[in-house]
């Protein structure tokens, strides 16, 4: 069976321009890798700009798919402020009697760990918007615990750095 590379290129609901890495088509199944890492920086870095651009980034972010968790963790170190300390997050828990949850983070490891905690069930308490820089290593800690064990394929990207870390 023969293997074709194909680059595509597309455009993000904000405009942002994404590059697919590759198309890999094998017989009639289609295998598209997306550039996750670049996306969840994209967001990332949107949600210390401006209060609209804030409030789109955590949208695109909720929808992100599970495959960019371990990215999402990867980026808990990051401790800039935030355009503005609210978010309002679509409430997805079962029963919820709000369609948003209102919160109120600082810095982007705290939006960051609600968002966490919104795609994966899990939630690692950290209080939002009173937290030390001590609280917040401590919670960056757990999520990338967590994620080794969840993502062993995907420890770099949870942010251990290249080191001989020992897969179980």
């Amino acid at each position: 069976m023969k293997k074709f590379v194909l680059p595509i290129i597309c455009f993000s609901t904000i405009g942002l321009l994404i590059v697919v890495s590759s198309a890999i088509f094998m017989g009639k199944q289609v295998f598209i890798h997306r550039d996750v890492e670049t996306k969840v920086t994209a967001l990332i870095d949107e949600m210390t700009t401006s209060p609209s651009r804030q409030e789109r980034a955590f949208l695109g972010l909720q929808e992100l798919s599970e495959e960019a968790i371990p990215y999402l963790v990867g980026h808990l170190d990051d401790m800039r402020p935030l355009a503005v300390p609210e978010v309002h997050l679509v409430n997805k828990a079962p029963g919820a009697f709000e369609r948003t949850a209102h919160y109120g983070p600082v810095v982007v490891h705290d939006g960051l760990s609600l968002v966490l905690a919104q795609l994966t069930k899990r939630h690692v308490i950290v209080g939002y918007g009173v937290s030390t820089r001590q609280d917040r290593e401590k919670n960056r800690d757990e999520w990338m615990d967590w994620c080794k064990l969840t993502y062993p394929a995907k420890i770099k990207e949870c942010g251990f750095p290249d080191l001989n870390i020992p897969k179980y």
